[in-house]
C-alpha cells in the first residue's frame, strides 16, 4: 500500500525557518506559555488594553509544543524540527505531518514568523 501524498502546504512549512514572533514565559514544569495580546490593532490596543485587568492571554504548550517552540530559532528549518521531534518521540506515527501542522498553525496565527522570508533572521548553518 502506498503512503498518501501530503498536502502542498507541508513542503512550504517544512522549508520555513521559524522564529518566535511573540514573547513567552515558562511554567514550573518548564513548559512554554506564549503571551498573546487581546487586541492586535493599534487603536484598540491604545484605547482598551490599559483598561483591561489582563491585557494578554497565554497559550500553554504541552511537551511536544514546547520542544517544537524551543527548536524555532530561525536557523533550523521545519524539516529539521520535524526530525528532532521524530527522534524524541520515535514511537509516534506521522510526526513529520504533525510537526508541519503545528508549525503552520503557529505561523498563521502570528506566534512564529519565517526568518527565511524576512531576510533578517539568523543565517542557516
Amino acid at each position: 500500500m502506498t503512503e498518501p501524498v501530503p498536502p502542498s502546504w507541508v513542503a512550504q512549512v517544512l522549508a520555513a525557518r521559524p522564529v518566535h514572533a511573540r514573547p513567552f514565559d515558562r511554567d514550573a514544569e518548564d513548559r512554554v506559555a506564549i503571551r498573546v495580546p487581546r487586541f492586535d490593532g493599534a487603536i484598540l490596543r491604545r484605547l482598551l488594553m490599559p483598561r483591561l485587568r489582563r491585557p494578554e492571554f497565554r497559550i500553554r504548550l504541552d511537551a511536544f509544543g514546547t520542544c517544537a517552540w524551543d527548536a524555532c530559532d530561525g536557523r533550523r528549518t521545519g524539516e529539521d524540527i520535524a526530525a528532532l521531534l521524530s527522534a524524541r518521540w520515535p514511537d509516534e506515527p506521522g510526526m513529520r505531518l504533525r510537526a508541519a501542522m503545528f508549525l503552520r498553525q503557529l505561523l498563521i496565527q502570528g506566534h512564529l514568523r519565517d526568518a527565511g522570508a524576512d531576510g533578517d533572521g539568523p543565517a542557516p548553518g
